[in-house]
């Protein structure tokens, strides 16, 4: 299991007007997530708070990232995807509640070796239609330059091992940042593409949730310019 370097990021004294060191941030973390052994995971006060609902009873603790694939991408997963994975290598991804349940689940079961099929199902699950769009494993440079923006290359070409890029439509609309990804389950691979914008005045609320998507979508991704 990697090394993990854990963050407890607060708003004012890293993406406020008055204290925005977000680019700075982000570029250690890319840093250290190119390292095999570590990895990195991000908590705030809104994760604690949510990790605190639950145990209080007090609310459902749910967080914008599970309420968001919940409505829009958990039936790709539990009804099609995770059923092609060999029974005893099952693990729900998609089951954690927040951030701090995510960051839970992966110490109890991280994804590597005997659970990596579920993680790259439960990544390559992020599409409104049933792994579609799908495109070719060779095509990242068009995709890149948005020369090509549809395909159905698992369709057309009756791909059973999954070999292909699969975009992860997580409909996060960002005023500082630009944020692509591709998902290979048959290569178990994620391709990972961030431009970040000059913004001093970031929302709370948009970096709270640019961080935590950034917390599981990096490990083992492979940045791509």
């Amino acid at each position: 299991m990697s090394k993990i370097a854990l963050y407890l990021d607060g708003y004012q004294f890293h993406a406020s007007k008055e204290h925005n060191v977000f680019e700075k941030d982000v570029r250690i973390r890319q840093a250290i997530a190119a390292q095999p052994e570590y990895r990195t995971w991000t908590l705030t006060w809104n994760d604690l708070n949510n990790l605190q609902a639950i145990l209080e009873k007090t609310g459902n603790g749910f967080d914008e990232l599970y309420q968001n694939y919940l409505t829009r991408f958990s039936h790709n997963y539990l009804g099609k995807l995770i059923p092609t994975v060999r029974h005893g290598e099952i693990v729900n991804y998609a089951l954690p509640k927040n951030n701090f349940l995510r960051f839970w689940e992966q110490l109890l079961n991280p994804p590597i070796g005997l659970f990596e099929k579920s993680w790259f199902t439960y990544l390559g699950s992020w599409t409104e239609k049933l792994l579609e769009p799908s495109f070719n494993p060779d095509s990242l440079k068009l995709l890149l330059s948005k020369e090509m923006i549809y395909d159905s290359f698992i369709k057309n070409n009756r791909v059973t091992d999954f070999n292909a890029l699969l975009p992860v439509e997580h409909g996060a609309s960002f005023d500082f940042a630009e944020w692509n990804i591709w998902v290979n389950i048959g290569n178990k691979r994620i391709y990972s593409n961030l431009q970040l914008k000059e913004s001093m005045n970031m929302d709370k609320q948009e970096w709270e949730y640019f961080g935590t998507f950034s917390t599981f979508i990096k490990h083992q991704s492979l940045l791509i310019k």
